[in-house]
């Protein structure tokens, strides 16, 4: 549900991933370590549904080829 959501959902945890928590960065680190490990965990989750492949090309594609290495 939350990848077809009004709000983008994918494009939600995507940002997560890539970029800095900056205020939560500064004061509780493992906190925001654990979130993007939790949101990459739904990434791949989401990637390896049998389901749904247009998902899987959809976050390849808002994931710079910088980001995937």
């Amino acid at each position: 549900a939350i990848v077809n959501h009004e709000s983008n959902g994918i494009d939600i945890i995507i940002a997560i991933v890539l970029n800095d928590i900056t205020p939560l960065n500064q004061k509780n680190y493992d906190l925001v370590l654990e979130l993007k490990d939790n949101a990459s965990k739904l990434l791949l989750a989401v990637m390896e549904s049998r389901d749904d492949s247009t998902n899987a090309e959809r976050i390849l594609r808002n994931i710079t080829p910088v980001s995937q290495l």
